[in-house]
């Protein structure tokens, strides 16, 4: 019984120490360690640059349990990669770079470069133990600034917000208060053409500009002037003044272009301008109430003044009638002159002033019968009235019988008085008809004896009888009627 518990004791010793064999591992032998880690190597390089020196290296781990050592971030909205940054180099001149003591995995090599176009590149790496992996070249386009002043007008203040841009690209700056401008981030190159702008002083001339690598370049000063509108009308220029009137009172004359709207008015002096006028030829017109109208003409040409002649409006001057009748042995009659200016003087004439007088007011007198023209004149103005002046006559007969209407007398009227005409051998007449030639007076009628049988057509002149010869083989009886009229020539016609 002793001895078969001291074989279990045994055996279980046995495989104790089995056991604690498994959990303690043996030293490995000396030389015959495997490698654990693996190394990334590349170029990052500035294309076209000789200078490939200080690109940022770095790389981002990735595996897929969702853990990191430091980033996180959200690739997809369904799963969250963890990537961190577990190594980081910078290039040499040439743009090589080299990272070890990498752990077996998958990575991202980004190059960086705040003086490049893209900021950052990247490709992707598998790193094997042991091994070193050639990564593809990253290439980076090198930038670099370009700094300057533009103004306006070459202002040191107030130059804020012009624009300052690279002609055919989208590289662009706004000025400051003082003028200056940074526009970053342009590709390295040579030949851009620099350009400013602001509202209402137009494009400057381009200036020839180079841009370098991670450099700024000093631009040429930049001045922008005003913009200037090609000339696309012209303008008149002139004075205008009124006769008679003070040197300084010649205000408010119309001046215009006939056909057109364009319109102004004279200052005190006389002086106007129209601008604004299209290239043309046109009549220029001065006007002012009361006065007549002066013309010229006038030739406008685009982005120039045209100097019109010197207009003079002279007087005008009217008349309060242009006709009138008046009686002789009537009123004088006042003719009224409107002249202006007003303190214009007026001459009166007559054309007949043996028919009609006119004094020096304009006061015409008739004298006799007949027509005449009193004309009024100032300066190089007239105005005119015609005057018909006549006698106050009108002839007729007077019944000289209470018992017999067919007795009567010729007589007229002058002026309200009556005059028996004579009958000469017969007592009795009548005055039928009458015309006025000149200051002589025709009466036109007849005579006849008192049983009324006998009729003698006669013409009385100025009062003057005398007999009318009848038709051969023609003997008067009793006339219906009888007339007299007279022509321009002074010819006097008589018909019964």
């Amino acid at each position: 019984m002793y001895k078969k518990c001291l074989y279990y004791l045994g055996a279980c010793l046995i495989v104790a120490l089995a056991l604690m064999g498994c959990q303690i591992p043996s030293e490995p032998a000396s030389g015959s360690t495997s490698p654990t880690t693996g190394s990334i190597s590349g170029l990052a390089v500035y294309k076209g640059q000789s200078n490939d020196s200080g690109i940022v290296i770095s790389v981002d781990s990735v595996n897929g349990s969702g853990q990191s050592l430091s980033i996180r971030r959200s690739i997809t909205t369904r799963s969250l990669v963890s990537r961190a940054i577990v190594a980081q180099a910078t290039t040499d001149p040439s743009g090589a770079y080299t990272l070890t003591d990498l752990a077996p995995g998958t990575y991202t090599v980004y190059a960086s470069s705040p003086n490049s176009l893209e900021q950052a590149v990247s490709t992707g790496v598998s790193v094997t133990a042991g091994k070193e992996v050639t990564a593809s070249e990253l290439d980076l386009t090198a930038t670099g600034a370009i700094s300057g002043t533009a103004t306006l007008g070459g202002a040191t203040a107030g130059n804020l917000g012009i624009l300052v841009y690279i002609a055919g690209t989208s590289y662009c700056a706004l000025t400051r208060d003082d003028g200056t401008f940074t526009i970053s981030g342009v590709p390295v190159g040579t030949g851009y053409l620099l350009v400013a702008s602001y509202q209402g002083y137009g494009t400057s001339s381009p200036e020839t500009v180079s841009v370098a690598s991670a450099a700024t370049t000093a631009a040429p000063s930049i001045s922008l002037t005003p913009f200037v509108a090609p000339a696309t009308t012209g303008t008149v220029t002139g004075t205008a003044t009124m006769a008679g009137q003070a040197a300084d009172a010649n205000a408010g004359i119309f001046i215009y272009l006939t056909g057109t709207s364009y319109l102004t008015m004279t200052n005190s002096s006389g002086a106007y301008a129209l601008s604004g006028v299209a290239p043309g030829t046109y009549t220029l017109v001065a006007s002012f109430p009361n006065y007549g109208n002066a013309t010229t003409t006038v030739n406008v040409t685009a982005g120039n003044s045209t100097t019109a002649a010197a207009l003079s409006l002279t007087a005008t001057l009217s008349l309060n009638v242009s006709r009138q009748f008046l009686i002789v042995g009537a009123n004088p009659y006042q003719l009224v002159a409107t002249v202006v200016p007003s303190n214009a003087a007026v001459a009166w004439t007559s054309s007949n002033p043996t028919v009609a007088s006119v004094s020096n007011t304009g006061l015409v007198t008739q004298l006799t019968s007949g027509t005449t023209t009193i004309t009024a004149t100032s300066g190089s103005n007239n105005a005119a009235c015609a005057i018909t002046s006549a006698v106050m006559f009108s002839p007729g007969t007077l019944q000289v019988s209470a018992t017999n209407s067919g007795l009567t007398v010729p007589v007229y009227w002058k002026n309200g008085v009556a005059t028996l005409l004579s009958t000469g051998a017969q007592p009795y007449g009548s005055a039928e008809g009458y015309t006025i030639v000149g200051t002589t007076i025709y009466i036109a009628g007849y005579i006849f004896n008192s049983d009324q049988t006998i009729y003698t057509p006669v013409l009385w002149t100025n009062g003057q009888l005398s007999t009318l010869t009848l038709p051969t083989g023609i003997t008067a009886n009793l006339p219906n009627w009888i007339q007299a009229s007279s022509d321009p020539s002074g010819n006097i016609y008589i018909r019964g």
